[in-house]
């Protein structure tokens, strides 16, 4: 679970560095770097990301102007304290996401995920508006666009359907004809293969 700190994130820039960790080993929570130099990286955040994180930051200060000596400073690269802590600047437990994002699912009413798994949310509907592979990757922080493809992006049932369309594009247009019992049915007109016939070039007419 990435926990990023205050010091982390340029409200001006509207940016977001991911650049430490906090993961849990034998029940004990650790701060480490990220597992690659890809993982390591700065992301951009949009308006209602950056609003809220001010407003946080505001709520934060006052926090520690009323908890005096006893707040904490969770950052160790900053003395700052990290997004998600308590009122007197405590680290949050990493479990505690998962928990309360699983409240969250069950209230919404829709099927129950893990936490990790947004990621292959934000993946697939990113692939699904057309963000290039390169630049999910990028996002994501993999090492490599293969494994993104292969792991995190999953094709949807409407997208199969738009991509059955395109290669009906592709191949000719559909013209609904009504047929003598009354149904639908679909004429395809092809268009002419112009590679086939780049290939094989002029007909021999004195084969015929």
């Amino acid at each position: 679970m990435r926990a990023p700190g205050l010091c982390d994130i340029d409200l001006e820039a509207k940016t977001l560095t991911v650049c430490v960790t906090r993961i849990i080993v034998k029940d004990q929570v650790l701060h480490s770097t990220p597992k690659s130099a890809r993982s390591k990286r700065t992301l951009p955040l949009d308006d209602t990301l950056v609003t809220a994180l001010r407003r946080l930051k505001s709520r934060r200060a006052q926090e520690r102007l009323k908890a005096g000596r006893d707040y904490r400073s969770s950052c160790q690269t900053c003395n700052e304290s990290h997004v998600f802590v308590d009122e007197v600047g405590e680290e949050v437990d990493p479990e505690s996401y998962s928990d309360r994002f699983e409240v969250l699912v069950r209230r919404a009413g829709l099927p129950l995920i893990r936490l990790h798994d947004t990621r292959h949310t934000c993946g697939t509907l990113m692939h699904l508006r057309n963000v290039p592979a390169a630049v999910i990757s990028a996002w994501l922080g993999h090492a490599n666009v293969a494994f993104t493809m292969k792991t995190y992006v999953h094709s949807q049932d409407e997208a199969l359907k738009a991509a059955g369309g395109t290669l009906g594009a592709v191949y000719g247009t559909t013209e609904k004809e009504a047929a003598a019992d009354g149904t639908q049915q679909d004429n395809v007109t092809r268009e002419p293969d112009v590679r086939k016939c780049e290939k094989n070039g002029p007909e021999d007419e004195s084969a015929a």
